[in-house]
């Protein structure tokens, strides 16, 4: 069982971080932070499951904490027992870090939506998918980019979803790359985010 579920910290505004392994969750909460990868204070990133043991608490202000979530669809926690092994929905917002498709993170944003939890859909690794591009199909950035956008700007109706905002970032550029809404509007966005009467 998870030490860290937000069911212990009644009193901050919990919002989870969620998605699978690699998908970006580190690097966008040390984004969101504004604090870079090496400083002792931030998550940890890199192509290996770097939050598989327990949810990781990170101060985003005064009463917010960013909660950094394990890796979904692990051996130890299977997506079908990820809810309740996490309190997942006692959670006062959610940001979901999705990779190619998002159809992993369908079943977690349903269970978001029926509980009423404020959720954003994040594509964090936009650089990745700027590469690949490139790679496998000779496209440019800006024709990755458009295509990364014409997907997520159809996840909601596709899949009958209502997130408080779907953003693509390129994490790895020093303007965070993609169409708005960008990193910063949803840092105003959580920062905006109250306490859910969940107690």
């Amino acid at each position: 069982m998870d030490p860290n579920t937000p069911d212990k910290f009644p009193n901050t505004v919990n919002i989870g971080v969620v998605g699978q392994s690699d998908a970006g969750k580190g690097s966008l909460i040390n984004a969101l932070r504004g604090i870079a990868p090496r400083n002792p204070e931030a998550a940890k990133t890199g192509v290996s499951a770097t939050c598989q043991e327990e949810t990781k608490r990170y101060q985003l202000s005064d009463s917010q904490f960013l909660c950094e979530l394990p890796a979904y669809g692990s051996y130890k926690w299977p997506t079908q027992h990820f809810s309740e092994q996490t309190k997942l929905l006692k959670y006062d917002a959610l940001i979901i870090v999705v990779s190619v498709g998002a159809s992993d993170s369908l079943q977690i944003t349903q269970q978001a939506k029926d509980a009423g939890i404020p959720f954003h859909i994040v594509r964090a690794k936009a650089d990745r998918d700027i590469e690949d591009g490139l790679r496998d199909n000779g496209l440019r950035p800006e024709e990755t980019m458009q295509k990364i956008s014409e997907e997520m700007s159809t996840l909601p109706s596709r899949n009958r979803l209502r997130p408080e905002g779907l953003y693509h970032l390129n994490l790895a550029s020093k303007d965070q790359g993609g169409d708005k809404p960008s990193l910063a509007h949803l840092q105003k966005a959580l920062l905006s985010q109250k306490k859910l009467d969940k107690w």
